[in-house]
């Protein structure tokens, strides 16, 4: 098991993720996960996609003057599958139906982290709020000649760039 220390860990695993070893390990845990589950990432894919792009007109249809609710027998599951509450309430002025479709800025939001749209960008510091020191001492000294060999070939194609 591989440790790293809290600060390098983010960095070290965005650098492993770009390792094709590393990829191809975490499909294959994927497609184990997936028929251990019967849970398909496309499907919840698609269910994201479904909630993000809901359109309350396919459930209820207006005027200026009325709101009508469409009969759920002309719903498809699709459309049905959006809607998080329905409430009636019985008032001295008539009858009163709350239509609530799941978040579509959750499922949007989620969509866009899943496909890597959106980046987050963070801010460090070091102490008081000044530039962050690196220490950039290392004991060499039991790195074998051919470590060292390969070392010196990366500060010397680092100092060509």
């Amino acid at each position: 098991m591989a440790k790293y220390s809290k600060n390098a860990a983010k960095e070290q695993a965005a650098r492993l993720l770009t390792n094709d070893n590393v990829k191809k390990a975490i499909e294959e845990r994927r497609a184990v996960f997936e028929k251990q589950s019967k849970l398909k990432v496309a499907e919840v894919v698609d269910e994201l996609r479904r909630l993000g792009f809901s359109d309350i007109s396919n459930i209820v249809s207006w005027t200026k003057d009325t709101i009508t609710v469409k009969d759920s027998s002309e719903l498809t599951p699709e459309v049905t599958a959006c809607i998080a509450e329905i409430t009636q309430t019985e008032t001295p002025n008539g009858r009163n139906i709350k239509i609530k479709l799941h978040s579509k800025t959750a499922a949007l939001e989620m969509l866009g982290r899943y496909l890597a749209m959106f980046t987050e960008k963070h801010e460090h510091t070091g102490k008081d709020g000044g530039a962050i020191e690196l220490k950039t001492e290392h004991n060499l000294s039991k790195l074998s000649k051919e470590e060292l060999r390969q070392l010196l070939a990366l500060v010397e194609k680092a100092g060509n760039k």
